[in-house]
């Protein structure tokens, strides 16, 4: 089944990425998402998420224009009509999703 949002995530690997994608599983009640970490990690504790289906991590770095890059590769790989982009250190709300999506 089709994500009915992707949220990509373009990180340099700070603890407070967990944060982030711990508060989208919180707030994401019965919508079918997927999470794109895009980035290199300083830890492996990413490895937390692995049995969660819908959070895939790439691990890239690029010389130059890495945040765009980031971004660009995120929506490259992205699988739902919707992608939105977040900071690593982003704690979401919870109406996040459903006020964003009602515009569209």
């Amino acid at each position: 089944m089709k994500p009915e949002i992707s949220i990509v995530i373009a990180t340099l690997g700070f603890c407070s990425l967990y944060d982030t994608i711990d508060s989208i599983i919180k707030n994401r009640g019965n919508r079918n998402i997927e999470i794109l970490v895009i980035g290199e990690l300083k830890d492996d504790r990413i490895k937390r998420y692995k049995k969660i289906k819908f959070i895939k991590h790439f691990p890239v770095h690029f010389e130059f224009g890495d945040l765009s890059k980031k971004r660009n590769l995120g929506f490259e790989k992205a699988n739902a009509e919707f992608v939105a982009f977040i900071d690593d250190d982003v704690v979401i709300t919870k109406n996040w999703m459903s006020q964003g999506l009602k515009h569209f």
